[in-house]
């Protein structure tokens, strides 16, 4: 389907719309086609060849609003969706918050921004060549002295076409795709049975970390978790690796969302202009950043902008859409849907050096379990990792739970300079005090 073939679909629906009457009408269209192959003891274990088109249809009539979704662009099966649209719209109540951006939102020159961003790689990767990637990240991960068996080996890649048409005069298009591979492996050593890996994905293939060096590295991340044993119960610092240091920065995104704050259901009501963080801490949403998911404008089709939500320690913004900033009295943000490409900035300390600080703490490389709770800021996780002692990574553990609160965590976090946006959006954080539970 190429955009002509599109804008026809959207016209078509826009006419229905005006016929049922009406008044506006938004449409998104996606195609997209993907190959993945499993891979165990050298062998293909699975296979999986797909392609997939969507569409999702908001209408209005005045101030009732209805939105539906379906995946099959025939005329009849459109023309059926289009009208169950308009018929659960006039059913509706009307809703004064049921607003459409005007094009003074939209953003400006919207296809070369997009095309700026080059989310697309045109290569396609056939069968063997995905099996080939596989195996030699199972291989090399086998490769590793410990580890047992292979738990999972895989490869895929996948590409897609989104489009974007509203009654008002606002289109676009945009292409991504998405690279990876990766492994899980187990390992064993008396009787005790561990499990981990590494998988890498990026938007262009030439971006991947090789897959021998994926390999190896998921072995000796599962080898290493032998032997663990149970942290000391007690408040210590702790440090969260980068695979799971994202839960700081996530725990905020959802704490400063418009909706929660009208309803007065986030532990951040009344925060704004407060300092949260130490200064130096900065958290930003920069939706020019061209890795995967960057989009310049949000659900809503208002352009998105670099804002940054925590400016040295400050909490300076609501992520608001059009809904929740006329509550609120105030402007949207652009992020209806998900904040764009949102990361903590680097700090100015290796994790190396950040580790070196602590006579006994927690290395925290695993989460499971409750997490962060939006409403009371509270924090409780099940956790795994490796304990610090004199300065220096030591045992692996597993078992342990942390805790602790948001608003005190947020003022005790030292950030690395180990940041990686693509494969990252923060960098290792170290919290200073947190109370960890284990024997």
């Amino acid at each position: 389907m190429n955009r002509n073939t599109a804008k026809n679909i959207a016209n078509r629906i826009f006419s229905i719309v005006s016929n049922e009457g009406g008044t506006t009408a938004h449409v998104f269209m996606s195609q997209g086609q993907g190959k993945s192959v499993s891979v165990r003891n050298a062998a293909i274990e699975n296979f999986d060849d797909s392609t997939d088109v969507s569409i999702g249809i908001t209408v209005w009539f005045g101030e009732r609003t209805s939105h539906i979704a379906g995946n099959d662009l025939s005329p009849t099966s459109v023309e059926t969706l289009v009208k169950k649209a308009c018929e659960i719209a006039r059913a509706m109540e009307p809703n004064p918050f049921a607003l459409i951006a005007s094009a003074s939102l939209w953003p400006t020159n919207v296809d070369a921004t997009i095309q700026s961003l080059n989310l697309s790689d045109t290569r396609e990767l056939s069968v063997r060549e995905l099996f080939d990637l596989a195996h030699i990240v199972e291989s090399a991960g086998l490769a590793v002295p410990g580890v047992e068996r292979t738990n999972d080996a895989s490869a895929f890649f996948s590409r897609s076409t989104d489009f974007v048409f509203t009654s008002d005069g606002f289109e676009t298009e945009w292409e991504s795709s998405d690279y990876g591979y990766g492994a899980s492996f187990i390992a064993s050593k008396d009787g005790q049975m561990e499990e981990d890996g590494r998988y890498d994905g990026m938007p262009h293939f030439s971006l991947l970390v090789s897959p021998d060096e994926i390999g190896r590295i998921a072995g000796e991340r599962t080898v290493r978790k032998l032997g663990a044993v149970s942290i000391k119960t007690g408040k210590m610092p702790v440090i969260f690796s980068r695979d799971v240091s994202g839960l700081i920065k996530s725990s905020l995104a959802g704490a400063i969302n418009g909706e929660r704050i009208y309803e007065g259901s986030s532990f951040l009501c009344g925060k704004l202009g407060e300092r949260l963080f130490p200064e130096g801490v900065n958290i930003i949403s920069d939706p020019s950043i061209p890795v995967f998911g960057s989009v310049p404008f949000d659900n809503e089709c208002v352009a998105r902008r670099r804002i940054e939500f925590v400016k040295n320690g400050v909490l300076t913004s609501w992520s608001l859409d059009l809904k929740s900033a006329k509550q609120l009295g105030l402007t949207t943000t652009g992020n209806a849907g998900t904040i764009s490409v949102f990361y903590m900035e680097n700090g100015k300390s290796s994790p190396e050096d950040l580790i070196a600080r602590i006579p006994y703490g927690f290395y925290v490389t695993e989460t499971m379990g409750h997490g962060p709770n939006r409403t009371t800021g509270d924090f409780s996780s099940g956790a795994s990792g490796f304990l610090i002692e004199n300065g220096k990574l030591g045992r692996p553990v597993n078992g342990a739970t942390i805790a602790g609160n948001l608003l005190e965590m947020y003022q005790a976090v030292t950030p690395a300079n180990d940041l990686e946006i693509g494969r990252y959006h923060s960098p290792t954080i170290m919290v200073n005090e947190m109370t960890v539970a284990g024997e």
